[in-house]
């Protein structure tokens, strides 16, 4: 839960607001958007993302973003 309520803080409110849902399931992260341009820049980012994740909640925390 504290993982899907950092969502906004971690990627910014312009992704934030771009994002129509965010969960968590066996430590892969997946992430709803709204806007093609926005998939494709978080694609480009995904291992940053997961290092931030990481950075806050522990290396065993994410292991993998899924961006739908």
């Amino acid at each position: 839960a504290n993982i899907v309520s950092s969502w906004e803080r971690i990627v910014g409110k312009p992704v934030a607001k771009r994002t129509k849902k965010v969960f968590v399931r066996n430590k892969v992260l997946f992430v709803e958007l709204d806007s093609p341009a926005m998939k494709h820049d978080l694609n480009l980012h995904k291992s940053q993302i997961i290092e931030l994740f990481q950075k806050e909640f522990g290396t065993d925390t994410i292991k993998e973003i899924v961006i739908m």
